[in-house]
């Protein structure tokens, strides 16, 4: 498995992994992703991975866990629209069960930070289920600090979903 960064002919490639995250979701009780995705091959989400990944500066920069042509994991820095939100960045990471306890959260976030830190980006945002113990490790082993809990801010297939937000301060 190599870690290497998503360009417009991974497109099909991300969205399958991201329907394959959906899917899992909520199995054997884990409800570890927001369930935010388009139709099945939509259109939408097409157009919307190429323009994000097209402007300049990126509005989506992406990394994925790649085996065999498959993405099994990500981790994605988003820009907002807001010009007066552009030191920072909203992080998404997600990472299939069969890549899942290998290291791979680690060296995708190695690879947030650095790009932030090159790119002068001065803070990263998150928000993780607060019951997904496992992302609140990793996000604190990097120094991500918590700034509050939205209570009951999900409710993914019949549970009630707490959500957590961090930010980690980068050194530029």
């Amino acid at each position: 498995m190599e870690i290497k960064r998503l360009t417009l002919e991974h497109k099909e490639a991300f969205y399958e992994h991201l329907v394959r995250i959906q899917n899992f979701n909520g199995k054997k009780g884990e409800v570890l992703h927001s369930p935010n995705i388009a139709p099945p091959k939509s259109k939408i989400f097409l157009e919307d991975y190429k323009q994000k990944l097209s402007e300049t500066p990126a509005v989506w920069v992406i990394w994925g866990i790649f085996s065999e042509g498959k993405i099994l994991g990500h981790c994605d820095l988003q820009l907002s629209a807001r010009k007066e939100m552009h030191h920072r960045r909203m992080l998404g990471m997600a990472i299939e069960p069969e890549a899942q306890a290998k290291g791979f959260g680690k060296k995708l976030m190695l690879k947030a930070i650095e790009h932030c830190s090159e790119n002068n980006i001065e803070y990263i945002d998150l928000c993780y289920f607060s019951h997904n113990f496992k992302a609140k490790k990793l996000y604190e082993s990097f120094g991500f600090k918590t700034l509050g809990t939205l209570k009951d801010r999900f409710r993914v297939n019949g549970q009630v979903v707490d959500d957590t937000r961090m930010v980690l301060k980068i050194e530029v």
